[in-house]
This record gives C-alpha cells, sequence and structure tokens, in this order.
C-alpha cells in the first residue's frame, strides 16, 4: 500500500489541515503568578527565620509558613494548569476553542458561518501585543461565538481567520460536515 495522495480516500484538497494552535499567554494571569510566588518566598522565609533562631521558633509559625509556600505553590500551579487546558486552534476549516482535560469540550465556528471579526485589549496589554480575538457569527446572535483570550498577537491572528473567510469557495469543501 503507497501513501501517495491519489490512494486516500478524500481527495486532498477536500481535507481539513490545522494551521495554528494557541494557548492564553502568562502575561494575563501574571498577578497569579506574583501573588503565588510572593506566598511561597515569605513562607520560606519565615520558616529559615525560625529555623536560624533568629525569631523563636513554635510549631505555629512553622505551620503558617509551611501553610504560605502550599498556598503560594498551589496558586501558580492551579493558574499554569488553567492555562493551558484551553487551546484556540485555526484549521482551514473552521476555528475552535477545545477546553478540559478529561472532559474536552470544543466549540467551532466555519468560516463560512462568521460576520465581524474584531480585537480587544486593555492598554498594558497592547503594549506586550497582546489582547482578545471576538468572533461573531450568524449563529449567535446575543454575543459573540468564540473569544480567544489573552493570545499573543491577536491582530495577526484576526488576520489569517479573516483570509480565511475571504478564500473560503462556494460551495465550502465542509458542507457535507453537520454543524450542530
Amino acid at each position: 500500500m503507497s501513501n501517495s495522495p491519489n490512494d486516500s480516500p478524500t481527495p486532498h484538497k477536500k481535507r481539513e489541515r490545522l494551521v495554528a494552535i494557541y494557548h492564553p499567554k502568562r502575561g494575563s494571569t501574571i498577578f497569579n503568578y506574583v501573588l503565588g510566588f510572593v506566598a511561597f518566598i515569605l513562607g520560606l522565609g519565615a520558616n529559615v527565620i525560625a529555623s536560624a533562631s533568629i525569631v523563636e521558633f513554635d510549631f505555629v509559625s512553622w505551620v503558617l509558613g509551611i501553610l504560605s509556600m502550599a498556598f503560594g505553590l498551589a496558586l501558580v500551579l492551579l493558574t499554569e494548569t488553567r492555562r493551558r487546558h484551553i487551546l484556540y486552534i485555526v484549521t482551514t476549516w473552521n476555528i475552535r476553542i477545545r477546553t478540559g482535560y478529561i472532559n474536552k469540550k470544543t466549540t467551532r465556528v466555519f468560516y463560512d458561518e462568521i460576520t465581524k471579526i474584531a480585537t480587544a485589549s486593555e492598554p498594558v496589554e497592547e503594549a506586550i501585543n497582546q489582547g482578545d480575538v471576538v468572533v461573531y457569527s450568524i449563529k449567535s446572535k446575543n454575543g459573540p461565538a468564540l473569544v480567544f483570550e489573552g493570545v499573543h498577537n491577536p491582530h495577526g491572528i484576526r488576520e489569517v481567520i479573516h483570509r480565511f473567510m475571504e478564500t473560503t469557495p462556494k460551495p465550502p469543501p465542509w458542507s457535507h460536515i453537520s454543524r450542530d
């Protein structure tokens, strides 16, 4: 069996291809990282000072130091886990948001359903080239269909999506797929 494109059941031009995968950037949750590291350092410092006999060591100060370290470490780990469980996917047929580790949920919008694409960012986010890409579709009347939150280069991502919208052939190659 050969791997030539002629042997595939679907013609090469009719298959969906992955373009890019994005994650929310760390800059959008920087406060959680800073607070976590400060709590960890304070707890570690309190235990080091107590063990060096600079201040009086007792069980309560030791427990508070350990709890502070655990809180800081947990906050950083939870923030990083939350950031990594969201994927923003751009393909040749649609854009998707996939969330979750075990119970994965995917929301997608095909390019022929998109009515408007916008970017939104705070002045601080704009300075570090970060922001949100907001996608509106025919199906979502009350608000946006998808929001890529805290991504790097939101204007570039908006331009990629816009170019795919403009080059979508009529009829689209994904017309055989259920849109539910």
